[in-house]
């Protein structure tokens, strides 16, 4: 399978996942801010100070889980952002993985998927070597988000939740 159709098929997998429930549980705080939903989700344009129409990361993190049987650890991603435009304007976003020690990049890809002010993406230990769980310590990781306007954030290292 080619680097484009296994992120593709990841892209889908991760919006049906994140699909499932969505809009239920949702509670206007009734200062007409702040609505969250049944996973927390602020509205995270309040008190966001934009310098351009481009997104904002406003955190993110990163860190390893167990899978199943079959998949081993997982690298999980989580991104939370804000858009001028509206969060529903941006759909994908880029992690960048690098050698702490000199900066030099082992990967990028797009594995970031987003809804409602959060990207989320994954992937497989081992997928790009020489980045493991075990080895994940000696890495920085960070996330660029890009607009359907082509409108790109600027990049934050995403903090090791390991």
């Amino acid at each position: 399978m080619s680097a484009l159709a296994r992120r593709w098929l990841w892209a889908g997998l991760l919006v049906s996942l994140t699909a499932c429930g969505s809009g239920k549980g949702d509670e206007d705080d009734g200062d007409g801010g702040e609505t969250t939903g049944s996973g927390g989700n602020i509205d995270l344009n309040d008190g966001v100070q934009f310098d351009g129409d481009g997104p904002v990361i406003v955190e993110g993190r990163v860190w390893c889980q167990a899978g199943s049987d079959s998949s081993g650890m997982i690298f999980i991603f989580e991104v939370d952002y804000a858009d001028p435009q509206g969060d529903y304007d941006v759909a994908m976003g880029d992690v960048t993985g690098a050698r702490a020690s000199d900066g030099g990049e082992v990967f990028t890809d797009s594995i970031l998927v987003c809804r409602d002010g959060r990207c989320d993406g994954s992937f497989r230990d081992g997928i790009y070597p020489p980045i493991t769980c075990v080895t994940a310590d000696d890495y920085t990781f960070t996330a660029v988000l890009t607009d359907r306007a082509g409108l790109q954030s600027e990049p934050l290292e995403l903090e090791w939740d390991g």
